[in-house]
C-alpha cells in the first residue's frame, strides 16, 4: 500500500518567523518541493522559514510506491503598537490626569488600561482619571489584536500625586559594599531632598545610588511648591556574597563527569546553560558536556546576586596516521599529517625516521602496521596507517567468499607509483586497478602483479564462489487482529535473522510465526557465509476481530442419535466443519448423525475473506459414554429445593424409547416412567409412601440401550 502522509491544515507565520511542518519519521524517504526555505528537504519535518506564503508538497516513499500531501504556510507582517501620553506628571491631590492614546492599530485591536491605583478601563480613550490619594503610580497601556503578528505591546507612564503625605516604599536588599538605586522615577516639575545624606551620590535627585555599610532608612521628601509628601525607604544591608569558580577545565570526550561550583552555603543557585549538568540549581553539579561550553552560575544569598563563569573545554582534535602507503624494502615513505601543535608518538619505533614527530619517514624491513596517538596534554587519541612493503616475493591474501552473481572487493589499497596487473582478467571490474571488484562465476585464484620503476612483488588471492540463496518471499501476507501466520522461506540450514522482533516467535528460524498488533513490515537477512541477502514481507493485520467458537446439543431418538451446533462465531464470511469422520460440510449451523461406538474429532474453521482464519474444536465420544456421564449416584428428598429427586432429565431422549425402573434391595419395584423428564421423589409409587432411606438399584433403557447402576437415598 501507498503511504499517505497527514501534513494537517493549512497555518500561518509572521515574516522573519519559523515553523516546523511535516510527519512523525517512519523510515522512508522524504522529497520536499520547493526546498529552498526548509532545513532539510530530505527528512520528515523539517524547519520552513518562507518569506512570502508558500505551498509545500511531501513525497513518502516506502520503498513500494509513493503518497503525497501538501500544506500552505502563508506570512503576514501585521504589526500594533502601544503608545500614549498625558497632560501632566505630578500634582497635588486630588490630581486630574487625561491620557491620549497614540497607538498604532488594526481594527481588531482591544485595549486594556492599568491606572496603578486599583482601577482599569478598556475604552480605547478613557475619560480623565482622578488620583485622590498621594502616591507614585506607573500607568500601562495595552493593547492586543490576535491577527497581528506580535500578539501584544505595552506602553508605560509615571504619574506622582502629592497628598500632604508619609508612607512608604518597598524595601531593597544589598550585599555590603554593593551599590543600589533607590527613590522613585524623576519628575522636572518636583523637587527632591533625602536625609540622611550619607552614602548617597546625591541627597537632590528623586532616585540617587547608594551604598550604606548597615542597614539604613532613608527619607525622601518631593514637594511641586505647593505641597509634599514625606516617603521612607530602608534598605537591608547584609553580607558581602564573594565566590570563585575557579580555572577553566579541560576534559577529553569520553571523561566522566567532573564536579563543577563551589561549597553549599544554603543560598539559590542557579546555572546556565543547563545542558551536560546533572542538576542546574545546586551548588555543585556534575558536568559532562558535549562540546566546549561556558557555564555561568547565578547566586542569591536573599541580599544581594551574583554571579561567575566557568568554560569546559573538550579540544576538538583527530589523530591522522594518513593514508595506506606501498614502499620497495629499503626505500622509505613519509606517514602521518602535517603538524598541527598536538604531542605525536608512534609505536612501534622501527623503521621509523623520528616516532615522536607529525611526519617520520619509515622505512621497515617487512609490511608494518604504524599506531599514532595524538595528544593536548590531556586526551590521548589513536589512528593506524599500513605501510605495505614490496619485497620481491609472492604473498598471499586472505580468502574472499561470495555468492554467484554478488562481487566482492579484493587486493590492496592503491599507492602512487606503482602499477597493478590481475590475472586472469575474467570477472574483474579492473584488472589494472589495486583493489578491483571480483564477480566470477566459480572459484577463481587470481594473481596480483605489483610493479614500480625499482621493485616487483606478487599478491595470490583466492575468491571462492558459493551457492546463491534463493530468497523470495511474498510481499503481503494478510492475518486478523490477534491471530497470527506463518511468514519466511524453506530452511536452507544457513542464518536467519529478522527484524523487528515485534510480534515474531522466534527471530532466528526461517519461517517464524507472525502476530502483529499492527501491519509490520519485516526484514529477513540471510546469511550463508558466503553472501548475506535481505528480502522483505508486510503483514497486513485487518482490524476486525475473528473468533471461531460453537456450541454442540445432543439430541437421542428411537432411530438415531444426532448433534446440532450453534454457531457462536465472531468476524467470519465463511465456514467450514470437519466431523473426523471424513465428512465435511460449509453450513453456518450444521446438524450430523451419530454412529454408536464411534468418537468424532470436531473442527470448525472461521475464515474472514480469505484473509484469515480461526479455530475452535470438541471431541465427542461414543453414545453410551456420553449418556453414563449424565447418571446420579444420590439423591436427598427433604424438600429443601435442592436434589430431591433421582432425576435422569440431562438425557435429550424421546419418550417414546426411555423406560426408567427403580427397585429397592428386595427387588420390589419402587418407581417406573417413560417420561424423560419425570423424576423419582423418594415415594413408593403404587402407595405414595416415603421410601426408607438406603441404596436402590435403577433399569435405564434409551433406545436398544440397557444401563443399571445404584443410587443413594438419603434423608
Amino acid at each position: 500500500l501507498p503511504p499517505d502522509p497527514d501534513l494537517g491544515p493549512d497555518t500561518s507565520i509572521c515574516l522573519g518567523d519559523s515553523i516546523f511542518i511535516g510527519v512523525v519519521d517512519a523510515g522512508h524517504t522524504y522529497s520536499w518541493s520547493p526546498g529552498a526555505t526548509l532545513s532539510d528537504s530530505t527528512i520528515s519535518r523539517p524547519k520552513a522559514s518562507p518569506a512570502t506564503g508558500t505551498t509545500y508538497i511531501l513525497t513518502v516513499d516506502n520503498g513500494f510506491c509513493p503518497g503525497k500531501d501538501t500544506i500552505i504556510v502563508d506570512v503576514s507582517n501585521i504589526l500594533i503598537q502601544a503608545d500614549f501620553t498625558t497632560d501632566t506628571t505630578s500634582g497635588c491631590a486630588p490630581l486630574a490626569v487625561t491620557f491620549t492614546n497614540n497607538s498604532n492599530t488594526t481594527p481588531n485591536t482591544q485595549f486594556f488600561w492599568d491606572f496603578g491605583d486599583q482601577t482599569t478601563s478598556t475604552d480605547q480613550n478613557p475619560l480623565p482619571h482622578v488620583y485622590s490619594q498621594g502616591g507614585f503610580f506607573e500607568v500601562r497601556l495595552i493593547i492586543s489584536d490576535s491577527t497581528s503578528c506580535n500578539l501584544a505591546d505595552t506602553a508605560y507612564a509615571n504619574i506622582t500625586v502629592i497628598a500632604d503625605s508619609t508612607y512608604a516604599l518597598t524595601d531593597t536588599f544589598i550585599c555590603k559594599g554593593d551599590v543600589i538605586q533607590i527613590g522613585i522615577p524623576p519628575d522636572p516639575f518636583l523637587t527632591y531632598h533625602w536625609s540622611p545624606f550619607i552614602h548617597l551620590s546625591d541627597s537632590d535627585i528623586a532616585n540617587p545610588i547608594a551604598n550604606p555599610d548597615t542597614t539604613r532608612t532613608y527619607t525622601l521628601i518631593i514637594s511641586n511648591g505647593v505641597c509634599s509628601d514625606t516617603l521612607d525607604q530602608e534598605i537591608f544591608v547584609g553580607p558581602p556574597l564573594v565566590f570563585d569558580l575557579g580555572p577553566d577545565s579541560t576534559i577529553c570526550e569520553d571523561t566522566p563527569p567532573i564536579v563543577i561550583g563551589i561549597l553549599d552555603e544554603g543560598f539559590q543557585y542557579q546555572w546556565r546553560p543547563s545542558a551536560g549538568l546533572d542538576n542546574d540549581t545546586i551548588s555543585s553539579p556534575l558536568a559532562a558536556p558535549s562540546q566546549t561550553t561556558t557555564y555561568i552560575l547565578h547566586v542569591d544569598n536573599g541580599f544581594c546576586e551574583k554571579e561567575d563563569t566557568i568554560t569546559i573545554i573538550i579540544n576538538d582534535f583527530e589523530s591522522e596516521a594518513g593514508p595506506p602507503v606501498t614502499v620497495c624494502r629499503g626505500d622509505s615513505a613519509m606517514i602521518g599529517d602535517p603538524d598541527q601543535g598536538w604531542i605525536y608518538s608512534w609505536s612501534p619505533v622501527g623503521g621509523l625516521s623520528n616516532p615522536n614527530i607529525a611526519q617520520p619517514n619509515a622505512s621497515p624491513d617487512s609490511t608494518t602496521a604504524y599506531i599514532l596517538t595524538v595528544s593536548d596534554g590531556y586526551c590521548p587519541k589513536l589512528d593506524t596507517v599500513e605501510v605495505m612493503v614490496i619485497r620481491q616475493t609472492k604473498t598471499t591474501n586472505p580468502d574472499v567468499l561470495i555468492c554467484k552473481d554478488l562481487g566482492e572487493q579484493i587486493g590492496i589499497p592503491s599507492s602512487s607509483g606503482f602499477t597493478y596487473d590481475w590475472s586472469p582478467a575474467y570477472g574483474l571490474s579492473d584488472p589494472s586497478a589495486s583493489d578491483p571488484v571480483a564477480t566470477p562465476d566459480t572459484t577463481t585464484t587470481y594473481t596480483l602483479l605489483i610493479t614500480n620503476t625499482q621493485c616487483t612483488d606478487t599478491l595470490v588471492q583466492l575468491v571462492e564462489v558459493g551457492p546463491d540463496i534463493g530468497l523470495n518471499m511474498d510481499n503481503t501476507e494478510t492475518t486478523c487482529k490477534d491471530l497470527s501466520v506463518k511468514i519466511g522461506v524453506t530452511d536452507e540450514g544457513y542464518i536467519y535473522r529478522w527484524s523487528p522482533a515485534t510480534g515474531l516467535s522466534d527471530t532466528t528460524v526461517s519461517d517464524p510465526i507472525a502476530s502483529p498488533d499492527t501491519t509490520t513490515r519485516y526484514i529477513l537477512t540471510v546469511d550463508n557465509t558466503y553472501c548475506v541477502k535481505k528480502d522483505t514481507v508486510i503483514v497486513e493485520v485487518n482490524e476486525v476481530e475473528l473468533d471461531a467458537d460453537f456450541e454442540a446439543a445432543i439430541e437421542i431418538s428411537c432411530e438415531k442419535t444426532t448433534i446440532s451446533f450453534d454457531n457462536k462465531s465472531v468476524g467470519a464470511t465463511s465456514f467450514l466443519w470437519d466431523f473426523g469422520d471424513g465428512n465435511t460440510t460449509t453450513e453456518t449451523d450444521p446438524t450430523l448423525e451419530l454412529e454408536r461406538n464411534k468418537d468424532y474429532q470436531i473442527m470448525l474453521i472461521a475464515d474472514f475473506k480469505g484473509e484469515c482464519t480461526d479455530t475452535a474444536f470438541l471431541t465427542y465420544k461414543d453414545l453410551e459414554a456420553d449418556i453414563r456421564k449424565k447418571f446420579p449416584n444420590v439423591f436427598t428428598p427433604n424438600d429443601d429445593g435442592m436434589n430431591d429427586c433421582l432425576s435422569f432429565t440431562d438425557i435429550p431422549v424421546s419418550s417414546e424409547c426411555f423406560d426408567l425402573q427403580i427397585y429397592n434391595r428386595w427387588g420390589e419395584r419402587m418407581f417406573r416412567t417413560n417420561d424423560p423428564l419425570d423424576c423419582w421423589e423418594g415415594k413408593v409409587q403404587s402407595t405414595g409412601e416415603p421410601a426408607s432411606k438406603g441404596v436402590y438399584y435403577y433399569v435405564l433403557e434409551i433406545r436398544d440401550l440397557t444401563f443399571t447402576g445404584y443410587a443413594e437415598l438419603l434423608r
